[in-house]
């Protein structure tokens, strides 16, 4: 079907090859499969439909409702609804906000303008180089979250593997694990969160709360912040003030330039190299304090 100038509906349809150069909105429901839907220019739905191939260059709303597959969806101008759709290959290059709810896969997205937001989705591979703010709740897993230029905000999710990259304020609430949080360029918050791998080279304030495990904070420009925290394995080369409390297991404090502030906490293996005030309150075992200055 191409060059319509007009409305196109198809319902109830076996299998549809290409949709092109409409000037209209575009409507599929109730269809098996559709190969290509390329250069549209008003809204395109698609609902009850089995596997879409491409849709591409499209100029206005896109919405996928109820669809078990779609490969790829590049250059859309407009708004990207996806719900209750079974596995998307890619999302690339959208200039509006994308929408994913209560799909499967997601494999790639990437080079997006416009908010994401990612709702009750199993599995997301990759987002990479977004530049408006990410959204992820009630996710099951996350791979990549590399060089966004926006907040992004990780909640309810089970496992994210990096956060790489991110030059706005990283929230994570309610996650079971983080591999790694590198070289983010503002705020990073942590809160009721199970496991954290790394957190190296942020450039700005790291709050940790209600956090079963931090294996390393290293290179860290400025303040640190550790609550209600079970373990922490370094901290390491912190530039500002470091502040742990009602935390169990603290391993090394190494290389601070700033004032260091434990209060309530059950162990700290070392505190060494320290430049500025090291203030310890109600500390059961610290095993060694070494050229504090």
């Amino acid at each position: 079907m191409d060059n319509t100038d007009r409305e196109t509906d198809i319902s109830n349809t076996n299998t549809v090859a290409n949709i092109d150069n409409t000037d209209r909105e575009t409507n599929i429901s109730n269809t098996n499969t559709v190969a290509n839907i390329d250069n549209t220019d008003r809204e395109t739905n698609t609902s009850n439909t089995n596997t879409v191939a491409n849709i591409d260059n499209t100029d206005r709303e896109t919405n996928i409702t109820k669809t078990q597959y779609v490969a790829n969806m590049n250059n859309t101008g407009r708004e990207t609804n996806t719900s209750n759709t079974n596995t998307v290959a890619n999302i690339d290059n959208t200039d509006r906000e994308t929408n994913i709810s209560n799909t499967s896969n997601v494999a790639n997205i990437d080079n997006t303008d416009g908010e994401t937001n990612i709702t009750k989705t199993q599995y997301v591979a990759n987002i990479n180089n977004t530049g408006r703010e990410t959204n992820i709740s009630s996710t099951n897993n996350v791979a990549n979250i590399d060089n966004t230029d926006r907040e992004t905000n990780i909640s309810n999710t089970s496992n994210v593997a990096n956060i790489d990259n991110t030059d706005r304020e990283t929230n994570i609430r309610n996650t079971s694990n983080v591999a790694n949080i590198d070289n983010t360029d503002r705020e990073t918050n942590i809160s009721n969160t199970s496991n954290v791998a790394n957190i190296d080279n942020t450039d700005r304030e790291t709050n940790i709360t209600k956090t079963q495990y931090v294996a390393n904070m290293n290179n860290t420009g400025r303040e640190t912040n550790i609550r209600n925290t079970s373990n922490v394995g370094n901290i390491d080369n912190t530039d500002r003030e470091t502040n742990i409390r009602n935390t169990s297991n603290v391993g090394n404090i190494d290389n601070t330039d700033r004032e260091t502030n434990i209060r309530n906490t059950s162990n700290v293996g070392n505190i060494d190299n320290t430049d500025r005030e090291t203030n310890i309150r109600n500390i059961h075992d610290n095993v060694n304090m070494g050229n504090t200055e």
